[in-house]
Parts: structure tokens; C-alpha cells; sequence
């Protein structure tokens, strides 16, 4: 069977998303919006099954895609990622965006400053703040 073209794969998967629970949706809308992973060869062969007009994400094999150290960067694992978990009901990483979090060791980087880098308010005795260090400065 010869694989559908890109138009009608995203057909196929709006399709079969259209009564689905909303969270596989989103899942599917994030895979498409994103423009990488349905352009893949090797990730559509064997993680998306064409049956009829519709087609399907097989989450499962998704997910062993992106944990098997596929080459890929690390913003499009991290998209992979996220649309497996949304799929799955995974919970995300303590950040919820799947970003690597250290807390802050006080004893290297001085005091702490207590306010909520938001609102710049004083923060609450014991308050710890992570810093995210994957993202730069």
C-alpha cells in the first residue's frame, strides 16, 4: 500500500481526531502545526496507520520513537515529547514543559532574592525559585 501524500495524511488525521477526546486532538494539531514530524519517513511509516480515510498516531510507538534517541533537535524531540504525553495523559515534567529544571544552590550564587520575578512581590519564607538552564540568557 503506498502511503498517502502529506495533504491527505493531515486529512486523515483531522478525520480521525474529529470525535476523539480533545486532548488527542491537540496532540495531532501540535504534530501538524509543528511541520517536521509528518514530513518524516521514517516516523510516519511506522508510528502513523492510513486505514481507510482515516489515519492514526500509534502513541505508543511515538513515544519509543522519541525515547530510542532519534536524530532529530531537541526542540522537535521536546514537540514529539509533548504531543505523546498529551496523547497518553502522561503528566509533564515539574515545569510542564518538558525542560530540565536544577534548584538555585544559594551557597554558590549568593543570597536570595525572595521577590516573585513576576510580580515583584515578596515571596514567602522558604520560598525556593528554580532557574531553568536550558534556556539562555
Amino acid at each position: 500500500m503506498t502511503r498517502p501524500d502529506r495533504a491527505a495524511l493531515i486529512a486523515g488525521l483531522r478525520a480521525w481526531t474529529r470525535d476523539h477526546d480533545p486532548h488527542v486532538r491537540a496532540a495531532v494539531e501540535l504534530l501538524i502545526e509543528h511541520d517536521v514530524w509528518l514530513r518524516r519517513a521514517d516516523f510516519t511509516r511506522a508510528r502513523i496507520v492510513c486505514s481507510g480515510r482515516e489515519a492514526y498516531v500509534n502513541w505508543v510507538a511515538a513515544r519509543a520513537f522519541a525515547d530510542a534517541g532519534t536524530v532529530a533537535s531537541t526542540s522537535e524531540t521536546a514537540i514529539l515529547d509533548l504531543a505523546s504525553r498529551r496523547a497518553g495523559r502522561e503528566p509533564l515534567p515539574a515545569d510542564g514543559h518538558g525542560r530540565r529544571q536544577r534548584p538555585v544552590d544559594h551557597h554558590r550564587s549568593g543570597p536570595r532574592d525572595r521577590s516573585d520575578p513576576l510580580t515583584g512581590r515578596a515571596g514567602q519564607p522558604g520560598t525556593v525559585y528554580l532557574l531553568n538552564f536550558d534556556q539562555p540568557v
